[in-house]
């Protein structure tokens, strides 16, 4: 009966011993952070093609936006033409510029703008607080308008 119990308990530790490694992790400690590697190379991979996007969107926008200033320097063509190519000058280095930014790789804007911000730490704290004040006025705005009352809306 004794030996019984023994094989029982011998078969039992072998079957976990020999067959049975258990999970990698637990001995090595490298799944779990190998999971955290793919998980972070997943986020950064989103949050690029995500930038990618909105990088052309930008450039799209500011292509559109020296379009409307060369077309809108157009009426000073013949009165003042020294304006007009002024005007026109300025749009097409706009252009160049978002020419420039649609052809840009996403991780050199973002080395650059960290370049930038280390050697002009003032000037990115004064563009992030004016930035702020915009956007807390412009809010400010929306909101009075959407409480105002219906009837001082529609007036």
């Amino acid at each position: 009966m004794n030996s019984g119990t023994f094989d029982d308990t011998q078969n039992a530790q072998s079957e976990f011993s020999s067959s049975d490694p258990g999970p990698t992790w637990s001995r090595t400690g490298r799944q779990p952070e190998a999971m955290v590697e793919s998980l972070l190379d997943l986020a950064t991979g989103a949050a690029e093609r995500y930038a990618s996007d909105k990088k052309v969107w930008l450039a799209n926008a500011i292509v559109d936006l020296a379009a409307g200033v060369r077309q809108s320097g157009r009426r000073f063509e013949g009165e003042q033409e020294w304006l007009a190519e002024a005007i026109d000058k300025g749009a097409g280095r706009v252009r160049d510029f978002a020419e420039d930014l649609r052809g840009a790789d996403v991780r050199d804007l973002y080395n650059q703008g960290r370049v930038f911000a280390r050697q002009r730490p003032k000037l990115v704290l004064a563009g992030a607080i004016a930035a702020g004040i915009v956007a807390i006025s412009v809010a400010r705005r929306v909101l009075a308008g959407n409480m105002a009352p219906r009837a001082a809306r529609a007036a």
